[in-house]
């Protein structure tokens, strides 16, 4: 039983059950009712808008740590305003399971990063949903450093896309840490981004991106 893990202000990717590979939502746990087997989250929004959910469809509710997964199912029971915030309600079908993550590589690059504030430090979910841009500047299975002009919070959710030359990575990150960049530099922050859900597909999709790259930079230093 993993149910100690869901608590207040805890943050939930909610997927729909079976589909763990989409990013779906995230949202912050409001409540947690173990006697009842009820969690209650802040309602998952997209672009300022609420998403509507169908009563009883089913769930995944994901705790995302740096080395393992918290994992539980359950079903939409509704959608209702509590202290004057839009708030979902869902029953658990079980404790959870808790899965360990894969975090064996590490790469530094230069990879161009575009990114969406999706969840401030705030409680509500962020209405600005305009595009920023960045530079990643090391990768991992966990997280990334990125260099960027725009100042965020620790805490900040994002929705982050890598661009590997005509592909994408497309994620969900947290704002683990913050440093100021010299101040004659164009990207004035550095972060510390640890991601969320990244799936086996798209840690082999960067790993096979950063070998290419590996393999361009030798050739260059060692013409024949």
């Amino acid at each position: 039983m993993y149910i100690q893990e869901l608590q207040a202000g805890v943050r939930v990717q909610i997927l729909p059950m079976g589909n763990t590979d989409t990013l779906g939502f995230m949202c912050k746990v409001r409540g947690v009712s173990s006697r009842n087997m009820e969690v209650v989250t802040h309602a998952p929004m997209e672009k300022g808008e609420k998403i509507e959910m169908e009563q009883g469809s089913r769930f995944t509710l994901r705790i995302i740590g740096d080395n393992v997964i918290f994992q539980y199912n359950c079903i939409f029971i509704e959608a209702l305003l509590m202290e004057g915030f839009h708030v979902t309600k869902f029953k658990l079908f079980d404790g959870g399971q808790r899965i360990q993550r894969r975090s064996s590589f590490r790469f530094e690059c230069s990879l161009p990063v575009k990114f969406n504030i999706i969840v401030s430090d705030s409680d509500e979910p962020s209405t600005d949903d305009s595009q920023k841009e960045g530079l990643v500047v090391d990768v991992s299975a966990g997280g990334a450093r990125i260099h960027a002009n725009l100042e965020l919070k620790v805490g900040d959710m994002l929705n982050l896309s890598l661009k590997l030359d005509d592909d994408e990575v497309i994620t969900f990150g947290e704002v683990r840490m913050k440093r100021a960049l010299d101040k004659g530099s164009k990207l004035a922050y550095q972060y510390g981004i640890s991601f969320t859900m990244l799936s086996e597909k798209d840690q082999e999709r960067i790993i096979r991106h950063m070998t290419k790259l590996q393999r361009e930079k030798l050739k260059k230093a060692n013409p024949r």
